[in-house]
């Protein structure tokens, strides 16, 4: 994706990192939470399409009511797998469908899951964080904003599960300290 860069960068800007999330999966309390969460719907649904298919056993003409409680039962089976498996096809997936790219001016962060989406972010010493460690990241904006209901919530925009996070800080934070 280096040529594909090029493309996309403003003039004059030199490209200092370019990477992909790593492909490991991150097992973190939220996708857990997640997780324990999908349970309940993925047994609804299990026990709905048990019951469908009981329906046909005494009665094979009992067809029209096996289908209804069939059609009741997927989405059941498909929110709860979603919520179980979704988090782990993320993280596997991820890899394939980002792409971060830091220059002497901005990071950029590429994702192609529908659509390509393309987001730049001007780097701002005052902002940038590192969170540490295998599957940590850099974020370069964390945004406190507070919606209609009155209620806060942090917007990070940044790179997220890198291999080597402090590699990426320290080029970010000399990237910075160079700018006239």
């Amino acid at each position: 994706m280096e040529t594909e860069w090029h493309d996309v960068i403003g003039p004059g800007e030199r490209i200092l990192w370019t990477g992909a999330p790593g492909s490991r999966p991150m097992l973190t309390w939220a996708t857990l939470l997640i997780a324990a969460f999908g349970i309940p719907f993925l047994a609804a649904g299990i026990a709905t399409l048990s019951t469908a298919a009981a329906f046909l056993a005494p009665n094979p003409w009992n067809v029209a009511g096996a289908i209804a409680l069939a059609c009741f039962a997927l989405p059941f089976l498909g929110v709860g797998l979603a919520m179980i498996l979704g988090p782990a096809l993320h993280h596997r997936l991820g890899p394939r469908r980002i792409r971060y790219a830091l220059t002497d001016r901005a990071a950029y962060v590429a994702t192609r899951w529908f659509a390509l989406k393309l987001t730049r972010i001007v780097l701002d010493p005052e902002a940038i964080t590192l969170t540490d460690g295998p599957g940590g990241g850099v974020q370069f904006i964390n945004r406190v904003e507070r919606d209609s209901d009155g209620e806060t919530s942090t917007r990070r925009l940044g790179f997220d599960a890198l291999d080597d996070p402090r590699a990426v800080y320290g080029l970010a934070l000399r990237a910075m300290a160079s700018e006239p």
